[in-house]
């Protein structure tokens, strides 16, 4: 009996041995909405459609940190994008404040107006998530990153953000960034990376590799009161 049982036992520690173990650096996307995440995304809808409060209040709002990867909450906030400077991140996220002034030019170096622009990145510790540095699943950053944000063009083509300065992923040599997606009339007509030249991680070649690519590295002018400004100008190439 002893014997069987101490097989059984020595079984079961191979088995959960060859088991592969959950990667730390992923986190599940969001599974279906609890009580609690439907009555939070349906309150953010109702303050957007009444205008109690727009877009940056809402995204500054921690009290919708838990909704920020859900995807019926993006959509509202999609829905309610304006050309107004846009806030991403509350007052209490850790990281140096970063305020950039895109803007967006046509092919004949004409603004582009009324574009609609998707913005997210990681946080100040190079992760899209709060539990992990990526989303599982087919473009899960893309899809979840918990900072994020939509913003309108106005008539000259620009957009003013308001956030922190992202850090590049654990563990990789890769670069800090902002991923962009400009999106007009109904076309994605732009999906690039705004990158930053005083960022160590950013090697002479890897930023001529990556601005051949429509990527754009910008000069970070620091503030005195320990924030960050730059000026970035994107223009669509030619069809």
């Amino acid at each position: 009996m002893r014997i069987a049982l101490l097989a059984v036992c020595l079984i079961s520690s191979l088995t959960s041995a060859q088991q592969p173990q959950p990667d730390p650096r992923f986190t599940p996307p969001p599974g279906p909405a609890t009580k609690e995440e439907t009555a939070l995304v349906d309150k953010a809808r109702a303050a957007l459609e009444r205008k109690a409060a727009d877009v940056s209040a809402v995204l500054a709002d921690s009290a919708y940190m838990p909704v920020h990867a859900r995807t019926e909450f993006r959509e509202v906030i999609k829905k309610h994008a304006t050309a107004k400077p846009l806030t991403i991140v509350g007052p209490a996220e850790p990281g140096t404040k970063l305020t950039v002034n895109f803007r967006f030019l046509d092919s004949e170096s004409k603004p582009v107006k009324g574009g609609l622009v998707y913005l997210y990145h990681t946080s100040a510790k190079g992760w899209y998530s709060d539990k992990a540095a990526h989303i599982q699943a087919n473009s899960g950053d893309t899809k979840h990153a918990r900072l994020f944000g939509y913003a309108l063009t106005d008539d000259q083509g620009r957009v003013k953000l308001h956030t922190i300065r992202p850090a590049g992923y654990p563990n990789t040599n890769l670069p800090q960034h902002i991923h962009l997606h400009l999106t007009v009339e109904g076309k994605e007509v732009m999906v690039t990376e705004l990158l930053f030249e005083d960022d160590p991680r950013l090697t002479r070649e890897m930023r001529e590799e990556r601005e051949r690519g429509g990527e754009l590295a910008v000069k970070v002018k620091k503030l005195a009161d320990g924030s960050e400004q730059c000026e970035a100008t994107f223009t669509l190439r030619a069809n």
